[in-house]
Parts: C-alpha cells; structure tokens; sequence
C-alpha cells in the first residue's frame, strides 16, 4: 500500500545525462512503482539522442519554453506550454529546443522509470531508420519549413511567396574555412541580390548562438537558420551518406536552391565549391 507522503523539490538534485538534458528526479521511488516524474531541462539550440523506452510509457507535459518534438512516424511538430506529449513503449523520439530559453517539461512514465529501460539508437540510428533524404530538382515546388533564424525568429518558406526570390544555401558548419568563405561572398553581394527583390538564407544544423558568434565574428549580412532537428535539411535532400578519408558518415553536403517568387525552384544545386558560388547564383537570379 502506498503511504501519504509529501517529497520536496531540490534544485541542486539536477544533473546532465548522455541524452542531451538535464534531469531532475521528482519522483521515482520503489514504493511507487507504478509512475514516475521527472522535470527535463533542454537548452537553446540543443537536439537530445535518438531513444526509446522498453515496457514504459511516457508523456512530456510542456512548463515553458518552446521545442520541435519527434516522435515515431509523426512530423516533426512544434510544442509549447500546456502541450502533453503521448509517447507509446518502443518508440522512437527526440525533442528539440528552438526557443531562445530552456525548454522544460515534465516526462511522466509509466511504469516507473530505470535505466534498464533506456535505450539509445543515435549509434546505430540509420541501421534502425534509414536517414538519406531524397534529392529535389528544378522546377518542383519548394518544400514548405518553419525554422528560427539566429535571433529566434520564426521563418517559414511561404513567408516570401509573391514578394521576394530565396536564395536557400546549406552548408555544414559554421565558422569553417569553406562556410566562412561562402557566407562572406554572399554578404558582399547582398545589396545586389536586394535590388533583385532577393533574400539570402543559409541553413546548418548548428544552433541559434553558435549563428550569431558566426555573423558577429565576420560581420556578416545573411539570415542563418538553426535547423537543429535536421528537418529542413531532410527535405531539401542535403542529408547525405558523406566519405572522408575513407570513413563513410552523414551530413550536409553543401548545396544550394534558388526559389523565385511563386515557390518554384529555379535552380537545385548540389555538391556546390564555396568559393566563387554566390556570384554564380546571382548571375541566375539575374534571368529570373
């Protein structure tokens, strides 16, 4: 029998796990085997593991803060305060904080929550599921994204339909020579590309702050989206099966679109040379 009893929160309780969070036990006790409550703590601009739970159901009720939450087959989904989360045994999830505060929640297992349950598939994710994204070409219809930009500003493809053209550029890292060159190429051409109704955005998965150490540090004149899922790369086909040095890996392979007013691609360019692209893109912008 379960006896009444009152347990006090303590701060100081709270540690850093191998999944990306910090955790705070609320309660997870043998004499209450049937739940357990935790409070997760995600930092701005970071994804947590690949993972699922065995035998344990579990439900993420949202305190504060905004994420992009992953779970089984779904979307990847926007969450906010008072959002609950239902995620069934076996089934993979992650989620993301794409605010500019922590994001925090409650993950209410049931049964109670242990290590033995756990069990992380960011290793050996693409053996669980398969992750190369399928390449788009010219012509087609711009996938539609919402994603935040350095300052955490939402910003959505449809944003710029009718009005302006969209130079969207992938790259892998910031602050990286070829990363560095290309966005310094862009930003030296940027007044032109404005004079063509155009806007230049770049995408990596790197978060909101590493974008404004990136743009403070070159002074840089380009919008950066933190794509910390990966969500935007995946449907932009820049998620690839990458070798170097005779070791094989996935990641961004540096590639750019260029979407013209009615949300068109004009052009879908992959594998591109950072130096020298930014004029080679507004030349095509020029026959728009």
């Amino acid at each position: 029998m379960i006896s009444a009893i009152i347990r006090r929160h303590n701060s100081e309780d709270e540690y850093f796990t191998a999944e990306g969070c910090h955790i705070t036990e609320l309660s997870n006790f043998a004499d209450d085997p049937g739940l357990s409550i935790a409070r997760a703590r995600v930092e701005p601009g970071r994804t947590t593991r690949w993972h699922r739970l065995h035998d344990t159901v579990e439900r993420y009720v949202i305190v504060s803060g905004k994420g992009r939450v992953e779970v089984g087959d779904l979307p990847p989904t926007t969450v906010g305060v008072g959002d609950v989360v239902l995620i069934p045994a076996m089934c993979r999830q992650r989620i993301s904080n794409i605010g500019v505060t922590d994001l925090v929640f409650l993950a209410i297992c049931t049964p109670r929550f242990s290590d033995r349950v756990y069990q992380d598939l960011d290793q050996n994710f693409n053996e669980y599921f398969p992750t190369e994204s399928k390449m788009l070409e010219k012509n087609q219809s711009a996938p539609e994204f919402t994603a935040v930009d350095q300052d955490g500003n939402e910003i959505k493809m449809s944003d710029f339909a009718g009005t302006h053209n969209v130079v969207l550029y992938f790259y892998p890292k910031d602050d990286t020579p070829g990363c560095t060159v290309e966005a310094q190429q862009f930003t030296a051409l940027a007044n032109e590309f404005a004079e063509l109704d155009t806007v230049i955005i770049g995408v990596s998965k790197d978060s909101c702050e590493s974008h404004r150490a990136f743009i403070e540090k070159y002074a840089l004149n380009v919008k950066l989206l933190a794509d910390t899922t990966g969500e935007v790369c995946e449907r932009y086909g820049v998620w690839q099966e990458k070798e170097k040095n005779g070791q094989k890996k996935m990641g961004i392979v540096r590639s750019t679109f260029v979407v013209d007013k009615h949300g068109v691609l004009a052009d879908a360019v992959y594998n591109v040379s950072a130096d020298g692209h930014a004029e080679a893109i507004l030349a095509k912008i020029r026959q728009l």
